[in-house]
């Protein structure tokens, strides 16, 4: 299990992800833009992961998990589908950001 500073420390980087690809394409972040973003350095980075495919790979499947885990078994099919899309509008800009930056591949 890890630990507080571990998750603080990769929740970082997932928002710094975040943030540099609202400012920049994909192809164009790097491990040295961190440290600006999140304040973590680079070997903190390489202690979590080995590079940024990695990193956005964590990051898109936390949020697939994160519109997926409704439970849809409890509701009608309309109830579901609504919180799915309720969900899908929620996380908008983080899947707008992968449809427009070409992760969606």
């Amino acid at each position: 299990m890890q630990d507080l500073r571990q998750f603080r420390n990769q929740q970082a980087y997932h928002q710094a992800f975040w943030t540099l690809l609202e400012r920049k394409s994909y192809e164009k972040i790097t491990i040295s833009d961190f440290p600006e973003v999140c304040g973590l350095n680079r070997k903190t980075f390489y202690s979590y992961y080995k590079d940024v495919d990695e990193l956005a790979g964590e990051c898109i499947r936390e949020l697939i998990n994160r519109i997926l885990s409704v439970n849809v078994q409890d509701y009608t099919n309309w109830d579901a589908t609504y919180l799915m899309f309720e969900k899908i509008i929620r996380y908008q800009k983080e899947v707008r950001l992968i449809v427009e930056r070409g992760l969606d591949k």
